[in-house]
């Protein structure tokens, strides 16, 4: 090879050799400039995942647009209001949903026809807000704190007055609404007559022995607990056993104490023939039935011993409204009945609560508090111990006895002992506040009552009827705390 050749053959290397670093240098280079746009594109992803997981924890998400409701728009903290109040987390948002549509409906009613808010419902939201406060503080926590603790993220003590203020105009107009529809005696006593069967009430007696139960798979491929035939058998010859040894209510009583001890048949208060259960209603209701009838009957998971003890057909030429405070008798001993001392201290108590209210200005308001205060009655404590509409032979022997004697006037009041007659009843004293008699018959008092609901529901229905839902983007974050 000449030396001319040799010397472009070694030009030529070095050219390649340079190229090949050249090329390792500019791979690099670009691999170092991908690496830099990948953690580059990874810091914003985390960055954006960082933000939505703040936005998420934060209130911020709750008050985006939930539910539009006609023109009122509402936000995931607004619903979330009704969401915990209706029952929502049992119902379901569409169920709550339809409850907000009818409070809205009723809130824009009530403010086209110049309705406010009452000075009784303005007051009972005030305090409602004091007690919130107090809460907060006897709990070392913010009221904000507390109310989304309650009601979810997002909520404040402005929305929680709004809502309670709409909600609170709302209920009292639909009241306002439904005591507007007036009736004749004629138009009344029309329409009970009508409905006749569905007023009457029942009264009777029963005791129930279940029977042992297995879980098995239905036709839908559900599973249900459906009773063991030997068992439910052995039910039924029990209770015709029991059924045999009755005559009369105290002889119930006793047949079933002596079936099994501390046990004791129970007294259904009148009740309307879709109350009764489906075992024994055919029996209850044949109108050839008559007081003191006995039957043992075989149901689909017990059997049953009934005695039938009348029919109310609610005719009644009187009713009456009291206040009452209770005070129970205490099983100190737990030997399941009550020593003349259990009973003495009840009756002490009951006196002691008398002696507050006379040394009071003995009005029926402070009545009602000291029931609120103090009575054990947990059907009617937080109504003062009101029960209104109350008909002869309904309350306990001697309640009944005291409101409706001859004579009874407004303002009377007294103090009657009920005495245990079974483990299931109670023992103890009512303080009684005698309200106000009711002369009409109570039949019309009940058609009335009826007539009234059946019309409001119509004027309701067509309200509603132009009202319409949308939801937004913002129910995702409905009924979540």
């Amino acid at each position: 090879m000449s030396a001319s050749s040799e010397k472009r053959r070694r030009q030529s290397e070095r050219e390649q050799g340079l190229d090949k670093r050249q090329q390792a240098r500019r791979e690099a280079e670009e691999q170092a400039r991908k690496s830099q746009r990948n953690w580059t594109v990874g810091g914003v992803l985390i960055a954006v995942l960082v933000v939505v997981i703040l936005l998420l924890n934060s209130s911020l998400m709750y008050k985006l647009p939930a539910v539009t409701i006609s023109d009122k728009t509402f936000s995931a903290a607004e619903v979330n209001y009704f969401y915990y109040n209706n029952y929502g987390p049992y119902l379901g948002t569409e169920y709550v949903t339809e409850a907000m549509t009818r409070y809205q409906a009723l809130y824009e009613e009530a403010q086209n026809a110049g309705y406010t808010i009452s000075e009784e419902g303005q007051a009972q939201i005030d305090e409602n807000i004091e007690s919130l406060h107090t809460a907060a503080e006897e709990n070392k926590v913010s009221v904000k704190r507390l109310l989304t603790s309650n009601f979810g993220k997002g909520m404040t003590e402005s929305i929680y007055r709004d809502l309670m203020t709409r909600m609170t105009i709302a209920s009292e107009y639909a009241q306002q609404v439904q005591d507007s529809f007036e009736y004749t005696n004629e138009e009344l006593t029309a329409y009970f007559d009508e409905h006749q069967a569905d007023y009457q009430t029942y009264r009777y007696m029963f005791y129930q022995i279940a029977a042992e139960t297995e879980t098995t798979t239905d036709e839908a491929g559900q599973q249900v607990s459906v009773a063991i035939p030997e068992s439910l058998e052995a039910t039924a010859a029990d209770a015709k056993a029991i059924a045999e040894q009755v005559t009369d209510e105290a002889s119930f009583y006793e047949a079933v104490a002596a079936y099994q001890e501390g046990a004791a048949p129970t007294t259904a208060n009148p009740t309307v023939a879709g109350s009764i259960p489906a075992d024994y209603v055919e029996w209850v209701t044949d109108p050839a039935r008559k007081a003191g009838d006995v039957t043992d009957i075989k149901g689909e998971t017990a059997s049953y011993v009934v005695m039938y003890l009348g029919t109310n057909d609610q005719h009644y030429p009187e009713t009456a409204n009291m206040r009452h405070i209770l005070i129970k008798s205490v099983d100190v001993d737990g030997d399941g009945s009550y020593s003349a001392e259990e009973q003495e201290a009840a009756k002490a108590r009951i006196e002691e609560i008398e002696a507050e209210w006379k040394a009071g200005p003995h009005t029926e308001e402070a009545f009602a508090a000291l029931a609120e205060q103090y009575s054990e009655d947990e059907g009617s404590k937080s109504n003062g111990g009101l029960y209104e509409n109350v008909v002869p032979k309904q309350m306990v022997t001697e309640f009944n006895e005291f409101c409706f004697t001859p004579g009874r006037k407004t303002g009377d009041t007294g103090i009657v002992q009920h005495t245990a007659t079974s483990a299931q009843d109670y023992d103890g004293y009512h303080l009684i506040y005698f309200v106000s008699a009711d002369g009409e018959d109570y039949s019309l008092t009940l058609a009335e009552n009826t007539m009234r609901e059946n019309a409001y529901r119509e004027w309701e229905t067509g309200i509603l009827e132009s009202y319409t839902q949308t939801t937004k983007l913002g129910m995702k974050f409905v009924g979540v705390m």
